[in-house]
């Protein structure tokens, strides 16, 4: 399974239009996107995602939470050595 989630980025041209499209992932018929693309969907009331032969792992939580520091770290490193500017709040 894979995290996956959906927001609204800041100063969007058209946030309107966003919001609709988010609000359709979210939907039934938007959560049957993600099976049929082999993604887990977010609702529980949706079968489908990963087949049962594929192992998944779980993630310790408190672990990625205790390392969050060193994982920001890593990915601001990979985003600075492409010479674009990295834009957080």
């Amino acid at each position: 399974m894979r995290p996956s989630g959906i927001g609204i980025a800041r100063g969007v041209k058209n946030p309107a239009s966003a919001m609709l499209y988010a609000d359709f992932l979210l939907s039934p018929e938007g959560q049957q996107v993600y099976v049929d693309v082999n993604r887990t969907p977010n609702s529980t009331t949706i079968e489908g995602g990963l087949s049962d032969d594929i192992e998944s792992l779980l993630v310790d939580l408190d672990a990625v939470t205790d390392e969050r520091d060193k994982w920001e770290g890593l990915y601001e490193e990979i985003i600075m050595a492409t010479g674009e500017e990295a834009v957080g709040e």
